[in-house]
């Protein structure tokens, strides 16, 4: 194998592509939220207009300000001001309704918790719609349980009980700050 280390901007480029083509969009964010970083792509016409990495990644964000169990409410508020200040040196377009379209486990987890708290009548995820107001139901959900109280959340993986919480934090930071309603799910 020949193996490549991607650049933050060529991983935020591969993910809008993945994503791009399963969307019948035209303006958008597009945002690969991982373990140590999140990229977001701005979106307009279909085409990238910009891309960016930045250290937001849901394990890197819950090692650093998310240790305390059940998370102290003064260590949420501290991550979601540094996800606004982080948002803040990237988002340089106007903040417009378009959708954020977000691709990694975080945004699959709270889809997948989303639909057994509605009975949602289908297992799939790809282009599945979270409101703003379901995150962020979901995000006080597991913010209020300490590990052993998430790991009982239908729909909730054990391997994601204990990084979800700062996953969601920064998802509702970005709907947000980039003023969308909802949350489209990129399989």
């Amino acid at each position: 194998l020949d193996l490549q280390i991607l650049s933050g901007d060529a991983e935020a480029y591969y993910a809008y592509l993945g994503a791009i083509n399963g969307f019948a969009v035209r303006d958008a964010w597009i945002a690969d939220l991982g373990g140590g970083s999140l990229e977001l792509t701005r979106v307009q016409n279909r085409l990238p207009v910009s891309e960016t990495s930045l250290p937001l990644g849901a394990v890197r964000l819950a090692e650093q300000f998310l240790r305390d169990d059940p998370i102290s409410k003064s260590a949420a508020k501290a991550l979601s001001a540094h996800v606004d200040s982080q948002l803040q040196t990237v988002a340089r377009a106007p903040r417009r309704d378009v959708p954020l379209i977000a691709l990694g486990g975080t945004a699959r987890a709270l889809a997948k918790m989303d639909q057994r708290r509605r009975n949602y009548p289908m297992e799939h995820l790809h282009a599945y719609a979270l409101s703003a107001d379901a995150v962020e139901e979901l995000t006080d959900e597991l913010l209020k349980k300490d590990l052993a109280a998430r790991l009982k959340i239908k729909g909730m993986k054990d391997e994601r009980a204990d990084i979800l919480p700062a996953g969601a934090l920064v998802i509702r930071q970005m709907l947000s700050y980039f003023g969308a309603r909802e949350l489209w799910v990129s399989g």
